[in-house]
């Protein structure tokens, strides 16, 4: 198959499939983010009754995509401009990759910008006290399990997203320093180096000593492991 003869659907398997992951090194969480996009972006093309040619993929098919993901499927404006940048990725990644005859609608998109946040929007946190509150609830329902403790606590005071914590080893915790540090994996295969807290310290240190039911003399074990009871 020539290149001029392959589809959206064509280029979106090679950009899935081999880009993301060997040449942007993307992990398979990013990777499942994108393919919820273009599921819906394929499906919102087979509900206006249009083909999958590179033709149909215009700027304001686009914005009619986005505006209706909005208004039918509710999503919050960051969800929105995920879904974006995803396109603009794709667009991206065409535009480098491919040969067409003219660039001028791609480059519509890649250079679309994301929608602004209304002026009332504003993001919420938990207060000191609501997280006082928190563990102490935790404490109450869950007495003899710091397992639980340590994973609300790490995933608060090192702002950890769930896969990092649940991917942590023995051996990426580091208490036994000066300044005790954990080192993360994160997106892009990208390692963090993270302090502490002393208390959080305490709390590991309890859970290993108390309640690990893994390996503790392998250092690859994982950190949590069976932490509800």
């Amino acid at each position: 198959m020539s290149k001029r003869n392959k589809d959206q659907l064509d280029y979106l398997n090679d950009y899935l499939k081999v880009y993301l992951p060997t040449q942007r090194n993307c992990l398979d969480n990013t990777i499942e983010a994108y393919k919820i996009t273009f599921k819906l972006w394929v499906k919102f093309l087979k509900h206006k009754k249009l083909d999958y040619s590179i033709s149909n993929l215009t700027l304001n098919n686009v914005i009619d995509f986005l505006t209706n993901l909005e208004r039918d499927r509710k999503i919050s404006v960051a969800t929105r401009n995920s879904r974006h940048s995803h396109l603009r990725g794709f667009v991206k990644y065409l535009i480098v990759y491919c040969e067409f005859d003219s660039f001028k609608e791609l480059n519509k998109i890649l250079n679309s910008e994301s929608k602004k946040f209304n002026n009332d929007y504003q993001r919420s946190y938990l207060t000191i006290n609501g997280i006082n509150l928190f563990l102490k609830c935790l404490e109450k329902q869950y007495p003899e399990n710091f397992g639980i403790k340590i994973i609300f606590l790490l995933l608060y005071t090192c702002a950890l997203r769930v896969s990092e914590l649940i991917n942590l080893k023995l051996k990426d915790i580091n208490l036994k320093v000066k300044n005790p540090y954990i080192s993360v994996l994160g997106k892009g295969n990208k390692v963090r180096t993270l302090l502490i807290d002393i208390y959080v310290v305490s709390q590991v240190k309890l859970y290993l000593e108390k309640e690990y039911r893994g390996d503790l003399s392998d250092s690859n074990s994982f950190l949590i492991i069976h932490a509800f009871k």
